[in-house]
């Protein structure tokens, strides 16, 4: 777990972000599939949540460094279908050697997206969602 084992409990739940003010979960904050609690857990990417209900449910969602969570929890499928969403989103804003220039900056991706398919993130997509990204990304008319 690197520079961040200070953070982690005996029980692998993250206990405080350094230099940020730790994230209090609603009482309610449980899996969307099964109803469990989700727990904050930490491993060498960083945050997440996970379902209590593991390994019958293995639904789970990244968290920012103070714990608040990236999006809603996913099992296997959906997690396939929001990366799936993101490489073909990502290459509309992301710089790397096979897209030196790419056509729009992050800020004007998403708001791109919010135009085309009222999505603010696609970690709060479902899979019919992710599909209509993947989509509008594929019918995009360059500008």
């Amino acid at each position: 777990m690197g520079d961040n084992a200070d953070r982690i409990n005996e029980d692998g739940e993250v206990t405080v972000a350094l230099g940020v003010e730790p994230f209090a979960p609603p009482d309610d904050f449980t899996c969307t599939y099964c109803g469990a609690p989700m727990r904050l857990r930490e491993n060498d990417y960083g945050p997440w949540w996970s379902c209590t209900g593991w390994p019958g449910c293995d639904a789970r969602v990244g968290a920012h460094p103070d714990g608040r969570p990236l999006g809603t929890p996913a099992r296997a499928e959906l997690r396939r279908w929001r990366r799936a969403a993101h490489l073909v989103f990502d290459a509309l804003w992301r710089r790397d050697r096979d897209n030196p220039s790419p056509p729009m900056s992050r800020t004007e991706a998403y708001a791109w997206l919010g135009r085309q398919t009222a999505i603010r993130h696609i970690a709060e997509c479902d899979e019919h969602q992710c599909y209509y990204v993947i989509r509008a990304v594929y019918h995009r008319k360059p500008s």
